[in-house]
């Protein structure tokens, strides 16, 4: 019985003792940055590169070329690729030639008829026939179904979880390219949809340019769950061979998202400054006033908002006309600050 039929049989109990279990050593694919049999995302923003390294690395496996880094390869093998994005016979194959790919290792399913999804019963069935080493999706969010809801964490687990489960069951290690949201959040948040993608995955790999040198691009952690973190790989895109390694250098995952992010990061921590100042030597003030100081010193609202968070402030509302509001310092007791003032109501939400 397949995985997917068992998956079709939710009141099927099986219980495994882990004294049955034969432990095995974990493997890579490319080492240390993709572990074999396990899934890995490459994220990034449109035209930073992620289809062209994930066809490179297609290639390299289809021919048995080793990947950068190491010193030998293996033997050729047959690889899954699967993408929305661009045409197989006017770009796909034209670029795996260039990067030195065989083609006869290379397979996708036809969508033409029907487009494909990730709990689509024809993926199964391709799994079976080929045993790829590699399965690729381009971009993650084009094959979820048009009824899954990539916000929503249950819909993202039932849509991946049979995925974790063919690629354990047929030793196949699978790429999911991803695109970045417009949040001002860390890297490991970036991931468009819910934040169960990157729950499901046990490596997630940035894909940026150099802020140094807008020509080159870079790929680095954001989250590497089974061993230690690899060195930033350096490398461009050239029109013979596609893509060029460079080597290594030091940037990381918040460096390649850009000035956005680091204005943002410097924004918030500006703000968190500016509370530490204004309650250091009080324990509680009225928000208008804080917040009057804090327009003054170029500090939005929201920003402020967010960094009261972030040091555990709490929210306060006293009487009812006028209704005052006040910020407290997190080891203030709201009870006795409330018994202390007159007309005292209700706290509000921090």
């Amino acid at each position: 019985m397949s995985i997917y039929e068992e998956l079709l049989e939710p009141d099927k109990l099986q219980i495994v003792c882990m004294k049955d279990v034969e432990p095995e050593d974990l493997q890579f694919l490319w080492s240390p940055y993709i572990p074999a049999s396990k899934i890995t995302s490459i994220q990034g923003d449109p035209g930073c590169g992620k289809t062209m390294l994930t066809l490179y690395l297609a290639a390299c496996v289809s021919s048995g070329r080793p990947f950068p880094g190491e010193e030998s390869g293996r033997p050729p093998a047959p690889v899954l690729y699967q993408t929305a994005e661009d045409g197989y016979a006017d770009t796909i194959h034209h670029r795996l030639t260039k990067m030195g790919a065989n083609m006869a290792n290379i397979h996708y399913i036809n969508e033409m008829d029907k487009p494909l999804t990730l709990t689509d019963e024809r993926l199964p069935k391709a799994m079976e026939e080929l045993h790829p080493m590699l399965l690729v999706i381009d971009p993650l969010q084009a094959y979820l179904g048009a009824g899954v809801d990539m916000n929503r964490a249950n819909q993202v687990r039932s849509v991946l979880s049979p995925v974790v489960q063919l690629a354990a069951q047929y030793k196949c290690t699978v790429i999911l390219i991803m695109h970045l949201n417009k949040a001002n959040v860390k890297p490991i948040y970036k991931g468009i949809g819910s934040v169960d993608f990157g729950g499901c995955v046990r490596s997630i790999l940035m894909m940026g340019n150099n802020p140094q040198d807008p020509s080159q691009k870079v790929l680095s952690y954001v989250k590497h769950n089974l061993t230690a973190p690899g060195d930033t790989i350096a490398l461009h895109i050239d029109t013979d061979t596609f893509i060029v390694f460079d080597g290594f250098c030091d940037l990381d995952a918040e460096q390649i998202l850009g000035p956005t992010y680091k204005k943002g990061r410097s924004e918030e921590g500006k703000s968190i400054a500016f509370l530490k100042t204004y309650f250091k030597d009080i324990p509680y003030a009225e928000s208008s006033e804080i917040l009057a100081a804090a327009a003054k010193a170029g500090i939005s609202e929201r920003t402020l908002s967010r960094a009261k968070q972030t040091l555990k402030m709490k929210g306060v509302s006293l009487g009812f006309h006028p209704k005052t509001h006040w910020w407290l310092l997190p080891d203030v007791d709201v009870a006795e600050f409330k018994k202390n003032q007159k007309g005292a109501v209700s706290e509000s939400p921090s």
